[in-house]
C-alpha cells in the first residue's frame, strides 16, 4: 500500500451484525475482546514495539475504521499505523502477586471502556511489567476487527517478527490476506447461483422448525461482564 492509499469497502456480514448491535448500545464495551500473554523473561521493549508496528502495518483489519452512519456503513483501511505499545511498570509493594493484581485491575478498567469504531484504532497494546523478569503483553481488540482465532494468529506473528528482528534475520511475509478480498468474496457469493442453492437446501431442512422470533420480541442488547 502506498503512503497515501486508502481503501474503502463494505462491511462483511459478520462485521455489519457487530456494528448494528454496537449502535443499539453505543456505551457498552461488550464487544471488547482481550487477552494477555505471560512473558517470563527479559524483554527488549523497543524491539517488541517495532515488531508490533510491523504486524499492524501488514494487517488490514487492524488499520480499519467504520465510516458513515447510514443504513450501509463502509469501512476504510488506511496506510498508517495509529497506536503503539504502551509500557506500564506496575512493580512495587506486594511483590509479583501485587503487581499482577494491579495489572488485572488495569486491564479490567480498559476493557470496560467503549470503543468508537469510527475513530480507531480498534486495538490497544500494552506491556505491563509485573516483575524484574516478567511482563504481561496486554492485547485488546474490538470484535468488529478480529475474532479469537485471528488474535492467536496476530500474537504468533508478533513473536516471530520479534525473534527475527533480534537475530538480524529478514522478516518473512505474513501470509495474511487482504480484507478487500474477503469482502469481494462475500459479495460474489451473494450475487452468484450458490447462494440460491444453499437457501433452497436450508429451507427444506428447516421447513418444520418453529417460526423465528420477530425483532420486536428480541431481548435488549447485551451488556459487559463476561470473563
Amino acid at each position: 500500500m502506498a503512503a497515501n492509499d486508502v481503501t474503502r469497502m463494505r462491511l462483511t456480514g459478520a462485521q455489519a451484525g457487530v456494528r448494528y448491535a454496537q449502535q443499539a448500545a453505543p456505551e457498552s464495551p461488550v464487544f471488547n475482546v482481550g487477552q494477555y500473554t505471560d512473558i517470563p523473561a527479559d524483554l527488549d521493549t523497543a524491539r517488541f514495539a517495532a515488531a508490533v508496528r510491523s504486524v499492524v502495518a501488514d494487517t488490514d483489519a487492524l488499520r480499519a475504521v467504520v465510516v458513515g452512519d447510514g443504513p450501509e456503513p463502509l469501512q476504510e483501511v488506511g496506510p498508517h499505523v495509529p497506536g503503539d505499545v504502551e509500557v506500564v511498570d506496575l512493580t512495587g509493594d506486594g511483590g509479583e502477586d501485587g503487581a499482577r493484581a494491579r495489572a488485572r485491575a488495569w486491564a479490567d478498567a480498559d476493557l470496560a471502556r467503549p470503543v468508537d469504531v469510527t475513530a480507531g484504532p480498534l486495538y490497544r497494546y500494552a506491556l505491563l511489567r509485573v516483575g524484574p523478569r516478567r511482563w504481561l503483553w496486554y492485547q485488546r481488540y474490538h470484535h468488529l476487527a478480529v475474532d479469537a482465532y485471528a488474535i492467536t494468529m496476530i500474537a504468533r506473528r508478533v513473536a516471530d517478527v520479534y525473534t527475527r528482528l533480534g537475530e538480524g534475520r529478514e522478516i518473512a511475509p505474513s501470509g495474511f490476506g487482504r480484507l478487500a478480498d474477503v469482502v469481494a468474496d462475500e459479495q460474489a457469493y451473494a450475487a452468484g447461483p450458490r447462494r440460491g442453492a444453499d437457501r433452497a437446501h436450508w429451507a427444506r431442512v428447516l421447513a418444520d422448525r418453529p417460526a423465528p422470533a420477530l425483532l420486536s420480541c428480541a431481548p435488549p442488547a447485551p451488556h459487559a461482564g463476561f470473563l
